[in-house]
């Protein structure tokens, strides 16, 4: 049976929720689900002809040999600098001036029910390869989801997701397990073109999936988009104090142990390393802190005594780090 669709604020909607494509592996794991709406390709492939003089920044990564780019539409700051996914950060993450110039692009990630972290247009010229590699902070269990939007592709793009071609189409939008191994080979005679956004998790988000995938989800724990616990300024200072971190929660340079310290800047709790800062804390709870930038399934766990944090460890996933503080 065909799926039933209507046009709803300009977007394709899919009514009937079985409709929705699952691809399996043969351990009958779901790696990439098409969700039940898509977007006009011939206005996205418009607007992306009006910014095609923009050169992309190169994405990080070992990968690629730097010929995998992206233009940031949402990013921290929103600053146009990097094409980098998620990371700590010290400001919140905002509409870049070039997603002003794209109002079609704006409209579509508006129109996503959840916040929005990194949003990139990423470009693979012919001939691009990017190499297989994985993207172990993006689950349900963490909390941060990766979408992509294809805008411009072609059956010769040989996209390989835990061993199966993907083949997505241009204004579709899909939801992938990037925990998963993965890798591109350009052998088209096109530029590849997909918008990639980094989300977090509502339940109007959930919305999208179907509801069997979503009821195996919550059996293996869900991390929602958190809400700022409302702390009096007495409270957030009792965050303050020095800790040592491992190098293997916080791998900077070649040193074995760093001595961070949080700071309340304002109104705000800072991690910095001597002088500089590093990346903003929220708090959650009153015993609880999320990394800025990193999906809210990674968090530090403190103990409070009367004096002050007297202990700290961070936690992603079924992992637990401790911090040592330092007397």
């Amino acid at each position: 049976m065909r799926p039933v669709r209507c046009q709803f604020m300009g977007f394709i909607i899919s009514l009937d929720s079985y409709e929705i494509l699952m691809i399996l592996t043969s351990k009958e794991q779901i790696l990439a689900i098409k969700l039940g709406i898509s977007f006009d390709p011939i206005r996205l492939e418009t607007e992306l002809r009006s910014i095609e003089h923009l050169s992309g920044v190169a994405q990080p990564g070992k990968y690629h040999n730097g010929e995998w780019t992206g233009l940031s539409l949402h990013s921290e700051g929103g600053k146009e600098v990097s094409a980098a996914p998620g990371r700590p950060a010290l400001e919140h993450y905002l509409p870049t001036p070039l997603l002003h110039r794209l109002p079609y692009m704006r409209e579509i990630i508006e129109s996503l029910p959840c916040p929005k972290t990194v949003v990139r247009l990423m470009s693979l010229p012919s001939g691009g390869i990017i190499r297989e590699h994985t993207d172990k902070d993006m689950s349900f269990q963490l909390g941060t989801l990766r979408l992509h939007v294809p805008i411009v592709t072609h059956p010769d793009v040989e996209f390989l997701l835990g061993g199966q071609r993907m083949r997505w189409m241009p204004g579709e939008l899909w939801y992938a397990d990037f925990v998963q191994p993965h890798s591109i080979r350009n052998v088209s005679p096109i530029r590849r073109v997909h918008m990639i956004a980094d989300v977090l998790i509502t339940e109007d988000l959930l919305a999208l999936f179907p509801p069997e995938f979503v009821a195996k989800q919550r059996s293996t724990g869900i991390a929602f988009s958190p809400t700022r616990a409302k702390l009096s300024m007495e409270d957030l200072r009792r965050f303050e104090g020095e800790f040592i971190v491992p190098r293997s929660a916080l791998p900077i340079g070649d040193m074995d142990k760093i001595l961070a310290r949080i700071r309340l800047v304002g109104e705000e709790l800072k991690v910095f390393i001597g002088e500089h800062p590093l990346f903003a804390l929220e708090p959650v709870a009153a015993n609880r802190l999320i990394i800025r930038g990193l999906p809210p399934g990674i968090m530090i766990e403190c103990t409070m005594t009367a004096s002050g944090l007297a202990n700290a460890s961070l936690h992603r996933g079924g992992e637990c780090i401790q911090l040592i503080i330092s007397k």
